[in-house]
């Protein structure tokens, strides 16, 4: 996926960019900015871990409802905020109501088991870290902002801890009683805080 942003951005001419990836779309964006450092300028890591193992791993409550070809209410709060907050659930009824807003979306989730397993396969070598990427991410000047929930199910904010004080040009930011889509739950909050990210923050 990182061979197609890049060869993507050569075909429409765009030299250098700033590239914000979800969770697994983070490895992605890692990836590209360690192979391909004078293309990046800024990175956005929301929802997603560090190459490397994790000290807390995907929980089995996020792979059972990942898993199903297509998620109700109640399996996106499970998935994506916390179930045990109120506050987060209603955010997580908002966040469905504007994404169903869209025309067609569920032709739109990759649903079938041959389509995950190619994610599934991809997070897990990026977390084997063959070719040393986390030492690379700890030497980068590139700015990079990481966007967590505090109660992520699938790639737990508290294993970018490790890197706190090694990265050279990072910023953390974790929402309260959130999950794996805080851009979903502080929609606007997390705009404004990449957008003066962007602004404020170079090499």
């Amino acid at each position: 996926m990182s061979r197609f942003v890049d060869r993507f951005a050569t075909a429409i001419k765009l030299d250098t960019f700033a590239m914000a990836g979800w969770s697994w779309g983070g490895f992605t964006t890692q990836t590209i900015l360690l192979d391909k450092p004078d293309r990046v300028t800024h990175a956005v890591l929301i929802g997603t871990n560090p190459p490397g193992p994790g000290q807390i791993p995907i929980q089995q409550v996020f792979i059972e409802r990942a898993l199903k070809p297509v998620n109700d209410l109640a399996d996106e709060e499970v998935l994506f905020f916390d179930p045990s907050s109120e506050f987060s659930r209603q955010m997580a009824k908002e966040s469905r109501d504007r994404i169903y807003a869209r025309p067609d979306v569920v032709s739109k989730i990759p649903s079938t088991m041959d389509k995950i397993q190619t994610y599934l396969k991809a997070a897990e070598a990026f977390g084997q870290d063959a070719t040393g990427r986390r030492a690379k991410l700890t030497q980068t000047r590139t700015p990079i902002l990481v966007i967590s929930g505090d109660r992520d199910t699938s790639t737990a904010g508290q294993n970018w801890f490790p890197l706190i004080g090694q990265m050279r040009n990072a910023q953390f930011v974790f929402y309260p009683e959130s999950g794996h889509g805080p851009q979903h739950q502080y929609p606007e909050l997390s705009a404004q805080y990449i957008t003066d990210f962007i602004a404020r923050t170079t090499k």
